[in-house]
């Protein structure tokens, strides 16, 4: 499994998936964010939350930027305005990404939470077989 850098010279790394092709979704996304005039400050504001993200990890971040929606599964959220990307804690200080979307409802979105979710479970397939790499 390949892994792409979202953040740069942190501490902890936030990643995410990159596919056959070579392409990022989630960064894709964050680039389509920025692109956009009314949703720029989204994306600044999710890079900003992951340069602060502290020694102890993002777990000692304010709950209004990060915080668990599914325990079972370790699923986790970062949060700016309406927008959430799901995530899990990886090996070491590893956080990975795996979907940006716009939250519509009070409720994060079950198709969502089982995309981070099968996610998750390639991913610790991927570390029992030794098939992990980050990129930059």
């Amino acid at each position: 499994m390949q892994l792409r850098k979202l953040n740069q010279g942190q501490e902890w790394q936030v990643v995410a998936p990159v596919d056959h092709r070579g392409d990022c979704a989630v960064e894709a996304f964050l680039e389509e964010l920025a692109d956009n005039r009314s949703t720029k400050a989204i994306a600044a504001g999710l890079l900003a939350i992951w340069s602060r993200i502290p020694k102890e990890g993002p777990h000692e971040l304010p709950t209004d930027w990060f915080h668990c929606v599914d325990s079972a599964n370790q699923i986790y959220e970062f949060i700016k305005g309406s927008y959430r990307v799901l995530c899990f804690v990886g090996q070491g200080r590893l956080i990975v990404c795996g979907t940006v979307f716009m939250k519509k409802q009070r409720k994060t979105p079950e198709a969502e939470k089982a995309r981070a979710v099968a996610l998750r479970k390639a991913y610790l397939t991927a570390v029992a077989e030794n098939k992990v790499v980050v990129v930059g």
